[in-house]
């Protein structure tokens, strides 16, 4: 069984451009970041979904297409020979 299986192992760099480097050399060479670390904070990301979905908002809004209605889908209306428009 040891002959046939492979160790597999995965790692990210985590926006640092030196990981291999920290690693071989067990922590004694420090992280350096990369050019865009920052980018991919979690608050960055969060305003840059943020600014779409409001954006998608307000488009929604302005077109008449926004749904505020709980929408409850039971067997009756199901089995009914009605569209059912999805939300996807």
């Amino acid at each position: 069984m040891k002959a046939k299986t492979k160790k597999r192992y995965y790692y990210t760099n985590f926006g640092y451009d030196n990981v291999v480097e920290h690693v071989m050399s067990n922590g004694e060479i420090p992280l350096r970041k990369r050019d865009n670390y920052d980018r991919y904070s979690l608050e960055s990301v969060i305003e840059f979904w943020r600014n779409k979905a409001q954006k998608r908002f307000d488009k929604l809004k302005e077109e008449g297409r926004l749904r505020n209605e709980l929408e409850i889908y039971t067997t009756e209306t199901l089995n009914s020979e009605q569209q059912i428009d999805m939300v996807r």
